[in-house]
């Protein structure tokens, strides 16, 4: 659905810049006309709510790729588990609501304006809920009907049903955490970090000994001791050491400046100098 909504948006959004710059270069060669963008406006709306609504979903299926740790299933597991606890209790819930909210409308319509059609006196119910409501209006409305009518309502769906809720959604939750406690995660948060660590360690201390390897190939490589290490007597020592061809031709290539296949003494100072920054770098990491 994600994608199939984001190919739309994109032929819109395409569709769009041609429209407009048609329309525009249809005003500038006749600024009296009346440009009509009222059909593109309109559709502007629906791709602003297409790409929240993408985006929104995008951040959802997030879920989907952190599914591996049971710590980041339990969301999902608790819904699924209740689900039918909730369902029950949304018609239960939705009787009461819906009855305060017509005895609302009917006592208060005409007097106070939250109650002034069914919709908003649905609205203002959420809203006391929530904490934002204006008891003085109700008083006034009627002194007697709106006290009692404010306390039973807070009574029953505050207290009641709402805590009757909570209920479903703790008990549900501690048996489903109960239930993940006896399983073992396909692989832990804490795990894929650690192996991460333990990579990164793996390739310094690989680059580490590489560049000791390199070191002793420069000092035992030349047999002649002529203080000039030509291509054959490098590839000799490397090779005893594991390296492959390719390897050893780069790093000599890299150094052998004249290109003349023999590293002289400046070359290889040079070299030495480089490989002790590198080796500096790594264990600073």
């Amino acid at each position: 659905l994600v994608i199939i909504i984001s190919i739309v948006c994109i032929a819109f959004n395409i569709y769009r810049t041609l429209a407009v710059g048609k329309k525009l270069d249809q005003l500038l060669a006749n600024p009296n006309m009346f440009p009509d963008f009222e059909f593109l406006s309109y559709w502007q709306v629906q791709f602003n709510s297409a790409i929240a609504i993408t985006v929104f979903m995008a951040w959802v299926k997030v879920f989907k790729y952190i599914s591996f740790n049971k710590t980041m299933t339990q969301l999902s597991s608790t819904l699924a588990a209740c689900a039918k606890d909730l369902a029950g209790f949304a018609v239960m819930f939705f009787i009461i609501f819906l009855a305060f909210a017509q005895l609302g409308y009917l006592i208060f319509g005409t007097q106070v304006k939250d109650f002034s059609s069914f919709d908003d006196a649905i609205f203002t119910l959420f809203r006391i809920i929530l904490g934002d409501f204006n008891f003085q209006e109700l008083e006034e409305a009627n002194r007697i009907l709106g006290p009692i009518y404010f306390l039973l309502y807070v009574f029953f769906v505050f207290f009641v049903l709402l805590n009757m809720f909570l209920a479903i959604i703790n008990d549900t939750y501690s048996e489903v955490k109960a239930e993940l406690a006896n399983q073992k995660s396909e692989f832990e948060m804490t795990d894929y970090f650690k192996k991460g660590y333990d990579r990164m360690l793996d390739k310094l201390a690989f680059k580490r000994d590489k560049i000791v390897d390199i070191q002793k190939a420069i000092n035992s490589a030349d047999h002649n001791q002529d203080k000039q290490l030509d291509f054959d007597e490098w590839r000799h020592d490397l090779k005893k050491r594991g390296y492959a061809e390719a390897e050893i031709e780069a790093v000599f290539a890299k150094y052998d400046l004249d290109g003349d296949r023999v590293l002289d003494e400046g070359e290889q100072m040079r070299m030495n100098r480089e490989l002790e920054g590198q080796k500096d770098q790594l264990n600073k990491e």
